[in-house]
C-alpha cells in the first residue's frame, strides 16, 4: 500500500511536467514549420518574381512540385507538411485576408487549441499570429 502512494504521489508531480514539456514541442514544431514555409514563400518569390497563389489544404501549393512557373528553381520544402503538430491541417492561403488587412500569404491551422494560441503569439508577436473562429493564421509576408 506505501508503494502505491508512493507512486500516486510521484505520478502526481510528474505527469504536469510532462504535459507542459508536450506541449511546448508542439509550439516549437508549428513555429519551425511556419519558419520553413515562410523561407520557401520567399525563395519561391525571389526565384519566380511572382507569390506562389495556391490555397490547397494539406497539399503542395507549389513548393515541393515544379509548377511550371518561369524560374521556378525548387523543390523550396522537401515535402508539404502533412498535418500541424495538433493533427489538423496546415494550409497555405493567399488572398486578401481582413484579420491581417490586406494582400498577405499565411498559413492556416485547423484544430489548435486556446491554450496553444497564446503560445504562439507569444512566440511570433502578436501582428503575425491571428485567429477567427475556426482556425489560426500565421502571417508569412504581406504586401
Amino acid at each position: 500500500m506505501g508503494v502505491v502512494a508512493i507512486i500516486a504521489i510521484l505520478g502526481a508531480f510528474i505527469a504536469p511536467n510532462v504535459i507542459r514539456s508536450i506541449d511546448k514541442s508542439r509550439i516549437s514544431a508549428a513555429v519551425a514549420d511556419s519558419r520553413v514555409v515562410k523561407s520557401a514563400v520567399q525563395s519561391y518569390y525571389y526565384d519566380t518574381g511572382q507569390w506562389p497563389t495556391g490555397n490547397i489544404a494539406g497539399g503542395d501549393p507549389g513548393f515541393c512540385m515544379d509548377p511550371e512557373v518561369s524560374g521556378w528553381n525548387g523543390p523550396y520544402l522537401e515535402h508539404w507538411p502533412a498535418q500541424n503538430p495538433w493533427g489538423g491541417t496546415f494550409t497555405y492561403y493567399h488572398g486578401v485576408s481582413q484579420l491581417f488587412g490586406g494582400t498577405v500569404r499565411c498559413l492556416r491551422l485547423s484544430g489548435v487549441p486556446g491554450g496553444a494560441v497564446k503560445k504562439l503569439v507569444e512566440s511570433l508577436g502578436s501582428g503575425n499570429v491571428k485567429e477567427d473562429s475556426s482556425y489560426l493564421y500565421i502571417l508569412l509576408s504581406k504586401d
